[in-house]
């Protein structure tokens, strides 16, 4: 639903945050990028942190790890595409309320069903 106030509409072609992320922001991607380009001092082959990592989730799918192979058959493959099921009937009110008096029915029904020494007063 659209907001009927001019003031708090979007602008076509004008951003919704014209000042954009704040310079020296922490930003996770581009840090994550250059540690695993920096090469490992304890690695005896002079590796990177990726190049190691890669190397040992290809080993503990060798093992038969299922995280591992899992891992590196979605990024080579991609994630295999899931179904989904939408219902998007459209339930009125009335369609509601007689819904809701329905369990209501039931759920009574069910408190007048059990035994009397149960039933909270």
């Amino acid at each position: 639903m659209s907001n009927p106030n001019p003031k708090h509409r979007f602008v076509k072609g004008e951003s919704g945050n014209p000042a954009g992320r704040p310079k020296g922001v922490f930003n996770f991607t581009p840090e994550l990028r250059s540690q695993l380009n920096e090469v490992d001092p304890n690695d005896r082959f002079g590796r990177t942190y990726g190049q190691v990592i890669v190397a040992k989730a290809i080993q503990m799918a060798k093992k038969g790890h299922i995280r591992a192979i899992n891992e590196i058959a979605d990024r080579l493959e991609g994630k295999p595409a899931q179904n989904v099921t939408l219902d998007a009937r459209v339930v009125t009110q009335e369609e509601r309320a007689a819904n809701i008096l329905q369990n209501l029915t039931v759920l009574k029904s069910l408190a007048d069903d059990e035994p009397s020494d149960t039933k909270v007063n």
